[in-house]
């Protein structure tokens, strides 16, 4: 916990949960707000926007061309697998 946010490799408040901050830190959570613009998306759109925002910033910062690719079902397997 860090600057009234909980800080992990990879994370971004999007959605925090509440009720798992509370029962984590045994204290209330922050407030939070995404900015207006990004509150009226849904959360497969607000999705899309994050994914897009930091493969152009990866990108840019890196010098480097990326494409998007979906999962194959291998893969999916393979993750699902590892959280059994």
């Amino acid at each position: 916990y860090e600057g009234g946010c909980v800080l992990q490799h990879g994370s971004m408040r999007l959605r925090p949960d509440a009720d798992l901050f509370q029962t984590v830190f045994r204290e209330a959570a922050p407030s939070f707000e995404l900015p207006l613009p990004l509150q009226t998306l849904s959360w497969e759109a607000l999705q899309s926007q994050v994914v897009a925002a930091l493969a152009t910033a990866a990108a840019t910062t890196l010098d480097i061309s990326l494409e998007m690719t979906p999962m194959s079902a291998d893969e999916i397997n393979l993750v699902c697998s590892d959280l059994d």
